[in-house]
Order: C-alpha cells, then sequence, then structure tokens
C-alpha cells in the first residue's frame, strides 16, 4: 500500500467513528422526544420526575466531568505516542495535534466545575 493511503484511510475512519456516534446521539434523543410526544399526544401528563429521568439518562449530571477525562487522557496518548514514533520529523505534528482533545479536555473540566455551583 502507498504512504499516502495511510493517513487518509485514517481520517475516514476516524470521520466515519465520529459519525457513528452522532447518528446514534441524535437517534437516542430523537426517540425520547417520540416517546414525550406520544404520552402528550395520549391525554396523559407525565409527571415532572419521569421527565427528569428521561433527561437525565441523555445528559448525565456528570457527563461534562467524564468528557473532560476522556478528552485529557487522548490528549496524553498523543504526547505518548508522539515520543514512542522513531520518527523525528513526526514529533512535532503529533504534540500539536495533542493539543486540541487535551484543552478540550481542560475546558469539559473548567466546565463542570462551574456547573457544580449550580446544582
Amino acid at each position: 500500500m502507498e504512504p499516502t493511503w495511510v493517513p487518509i484511510i485514517m481520517f475516514l475512519v476516524l470521520g466515519v467513528c465520529v459519525g457513528l456516534a452522532l447518528h446514534y446521539r441524535f437517534k437516542s434523543r430523537q426517540e425520547m422526544q417520540m416517546t414525550v410526544r406520544v404520552v402528550a399526544e395520549s391525554g396523559h401528563t407525565m409527571s415532572p420526575e419521569a421527565l427528569r429521568e428521561l433527561t437525565e439518562a441523555l445528559f448525565p449530571p456528570r457527563s461534562d466531568q467524564r468528557r473532560g477525562v476522556l478528552l485529557l487522557s487522548v490528549g496524553v496518548a498523543f504526547v505518548v505516542f508522539a515520543f514512542l514514533v522513531d520518527e523525528g520529523e513526526a514529533v512535532g505534528p503529533l504534540l500539536g495535534l495533542s493539543a486540541f482533545p487535551f484543552l478540550m479536555g481542560l475546558a469539559y473540566l473548567g466546565l463542570s466545575v462551574l456547573n457544580k455551583d449550580k446544582s
């Protein structure tokens, strides 16, 4: 296989994984909205507790903290990978690439700290 195909396939696989995750998140939110719509159309009222449970099932209260820790670990994994690669030219781009998930993880952890005061 030619060397130019490797990054193309890597980014395609990454795009497919992100696309599938977004698709399944959309489907679960759509199913929750359909459930609420069916209950409302049937004339029944939904208790606030039941609605809160449905919402917390889709959006866990600690999701910012979990996402932050996950993104931090992905950023650290890229840093470790950058130093384990035997190519001198690859270290700089991999370190730059690791900055994005690392900083996003820090932002999510900051949001979890800020939102903790409101709850």
